[in-house]
């Protein structure tokens, strides 16, 4: 049974319907005409006939109860983080491998050989040298590497300058491949961030402008100014040969590899270390945890392990999103899940679970990862008794 608005004539009325099965087919039967809506709303008498109606809805008067502070509650638990990584736990098959290489091994057990496959190297660019790559040949272990487009003179005179094409691989993503000698490069090119780049010059240019007027140690003592600056004769100058040098770098990346991966696949495998690094910021941040200091092998090990798990986690969160089409913020991920609450009450001597409303994008989350919304209400049964229904989660 339901309500629907039929609009007949100049006016639309308000009518309580109810559905009927005659044989194989459903009919609808107007149960009654409540009223023009126009002179329903005009008297308040919508209001009152939901007041009215809610006596008999004990779901509703159970959240109106709670709303008003009428209800004391009896635990308060979060949901959100549970539902989601849970669901994810699981699918991933993350609890079978862990009892498998528990069993019998008194949690000793080799990390590596449950989560890795094949070892590549990644690093940012500063951790790049020649002794780094002269190491890691010398081991046969690939590796992708950031480089500093500054600082390398190869990099500066010819990767940058090497003709050929970029391919786009995704929005705001173009890569082109460069090979000086025997030596593999891959350049990468964002026409947004290039954008930001020329921006955010601009305004420094700007401030060097207004800066003039203080003299010169107020341009001298800035950092970002004096990369654009230069002195002759004691005066300091906008070097604009050094700007226009600069405007080389909009956008770009360069990353250095050993790998037969396509630049694409370069270009993920890099991202994936950055992902790790956000991840960790977001461990002390977001997350706010406190420093641990390990004083053993096995600690430290553990403690990489179970950041690795967490890690594992994010990802495949992160890539079902994107199938969604959905690029969410994590920072907006966590703070939404974290207000997904459950709360126990009692109402009329009977035990329910309220849950809370759905805030920001945790509707998106629980809907990516297949999550079913709990419901608003759920009774919780008793010890004893047996003929109430039962929630699926206990107080």
């Amino acid at each position: 049974m339901f309500v629907r608005v039929k609009h007949a004539g100049k006016y639309d009325y308000l009518q309580l319907v109810e559905n009927r099965r005659e044989g194989k087919q459903t009919r609808q039967r107007i149960v009654a005409t409540l009223g023009r809506l126009d002179r329903l709303h005009a008297k308040g008498q919508v209001d009152v006939l939901l007041r009215s109606l809610g006596r008999f809805a004990e779901r509703i008067q159970i959240q109106e109860a709670h709303k008003n502070g009428e209800l004391e509650a009896l635990s308060t638990r979060r949901i959100g983080p549970a539902l989601v990584f849970g669901r994810l736990w699981k699918e991933l098959g993350i609890d079978r491998i862990l009892n498998d290489h528990l069993e019998g091994r008194k949690f000793q057990f080799d990390v590596e050989r449950a989560v890795f496959a094949k070892v590549c190297f990644i690093a940012d660019r500063g951790m790049v040298s020649n002794s780094v790559i002269g190491e890691l040949e010398a081991w046969n272990v690939g590796y992708i590497l950031g480089v500093r487009m500054r600082r390398a003179k190869e990099v500066g005179e010819k990767v940058l300058s090497h003709p050929g094409r970029y391919q786009e691989v995704e929005e705001n993503l173009h890569v082109k491949e460069v090979n000086i000698d025997d030596r593999r490069y891959i350049v990468f090119y964002n026409p947004g961030q290039a954008k930001r780049d020329a921006r955010d010059r601009e305004s420094i240019l700007e401030g060097i402008e207004k800066k003039r007027k203080q003299g010169t140690k107020a341009l001298v003592g800035n950092r970002g100014f004096r990369r654009y600056l230069t002195a002759k004769k004691g005066a300091v100058r906008i070097d604009y040969e050094r700007v226009k040098a600069e405007a080389r770098y909009d956008g770009k990346w360069v990353l250095r590899t050993n790998t037969a991966l396509p630049a694409s696949e370069v270009a993920l495998q890099y991202n994936h270390l950055l992902t790790v690094e956000r991840f960790f910021r977001t461990a002390k941040s977001l997350l706010e945890t406190r420093p641990i200091f390990h004083k053993t092998d096995l600690a430290i090990t553990g403690h990489l392990f179970t950041s690795f798990l967490a890690l594992v986690l994010v990802h495949e969160l992160t890539e079902r999103l994107k199938r969604k089409g959905w690029k969410l913020e994590w920072a907006d991920i966590l703070r939404d899940l974290e207000v997904l609450e459950e709360v126990g009450v009692r109402h009329q001597g009977k035990r329910y679970l309220l849950r809370t409303p759905l805030k920001g994008v945790c509707g998106k989350v629980l809907q990516g990862t297949g999550v079913a919304i709990p419901p608003p209400v759920s009774p919780v049964r008793e010890k004893g008794d047996c003929g109430a229904k039962t929630s699926s989660r206990a107080l």
